[in-house]
């Protein structure tokens, strides 16, 4: 039998039958050396290792090889002695190790959510040392990488699995978060502002206004990038877009500004009956400054066709094309 240890001494025939005793108490012995609860509360060993020259152990057995895959799969079938599955169980023995790292999976996510509001982890992020916020079997652990092994392998995971994922609000597709988070920080600017033409160097304050996540965000660049690559983007992504009010362009902006603008009008006089040669003055907002309202007007009625997309805009304001040459 020690001739068969000393070869390798957890083959496979002792998966399906008893290991001896004493064959048991040197993965216990291995398993208590190496733990240190200093460093983890887990314990586990190398799937295969040499039985070092201890004292503490039989010298016939130094040297033999011990295969703790087989060593774990007789656990599996019951074939391994209480005392020896108590003791190991002391030290934090890691019996199933796949089972083990989807455990630590989910920890890391949950703890990562604590302290950032959000399971969006980086690629290179990596648990940093002596952070006591994580638990320290964590530390120095490639968790960016994890994740995103998790989404390139979404189509092998079971459904349970993918359930308790999506139950920490993982992001299986980050372009498709990082642009639903773009477009709300556009509503956001929209709502403050009354309009969607983020000036370029524009950078989102780290006011209560705004979510803290978008704090910092230089949205202009981001509007700037947009125009573009516009030819690149999906019609739902566009049409999101110009749900905000867009600016694709300078004629784009032209327009949207002189359709605040009258919408101002309307609000402080109850009408868009521009007069003529009317111009806003420095009492109104300050992008508003300066504007020949009243010339947009008349040349919109004088001159957009029934055709043009902008004429129902204007019509649902109130702007009269009956009398358009009046």
């Amino acid at each position: 039998m020690l001739a068969a240890f000393r070869r390798c001494s957890f083959g496979r025939g002792f998966a399906s039958s008893a290991i001896p005793l004493h064959l048991q108490q040197v993965v216990v012995k291995m398993a208590v050396d190496a733990f240190d609860d200093k460093v983890s509360k887990y314990t586990t060993l190398p799937a295969q290792f040499k039985v070092p020259p201890s004292p503490d152990l039989p010298l016939s057995m130094h040297g033999s090889w011990v295969n703790i895959s087989t060593f774990r799969e007789a656990y599996r079938k019951q074939k391994l002695a209480p005392e020896v599955v108590e003791a190991l169980n002391k030290v934090g023995f890691i019996w199933d190790v796949r089972q083990h790292k989807w455990e630590m999976t989910v920890q890391g996510l949950r703890t990562y959510s604590n302290l950032h509001n959000h399971v969006i982890i980086p690629r290179t992020f990596v648990v940093p040392h002596g952070d006591e916020r994580w638990p320290k079997e964590s530390w120095n652990w490639k968790l960016g990488r994890v994740v995103d092994n998790l989404r390139q392998d979404k189509d092998k995971l079971a459904q349970d699995r993918i359930a308790t994922l999506d139950s920490l609000g993982f992001v299986w597709s980050v372009h498709a978060q990082e642009w639903q988070h773009s477009i709300d920080l556009l509503a956001t600017y929209t709502a403050i502002y009354g309009h969607a033409n983020v000036p370029y160097s524009y950078v989102v304050p780290c006011t209560d206004e705004w979510p803290a996540s978008g704090h910092g965000m230089r949205l202009g660049v981001w509007v700037q990038n947009i125009r573009n690559r516009a030819a690149s983007y999906s019609k739902a992504r566009v049409a999101a877009l110009n749900e905000l009010g867009f600016v694709w362009g300078v004629h784009d902006e032209n327009w949207q500004v002189n359709i605040h603008a009258l919408r101002t009008y309307k609000m402080l006089h109850g009408h868009v009956n521009v007069p003529k040669r009317f111009v806003t003055t420095d009492e109104w907002p300050q992008m508003l400054r300066g504007l020949h309202l009243g010339a947009f007007v008349h040349n919109s009625r004088s001159r957009m066709a029934a055709l043009d997309p902008r004429h129902d805009e204007l019509m649902a304001l109130g702007v009269d094309f009956k009398n358009r040459h009046d």
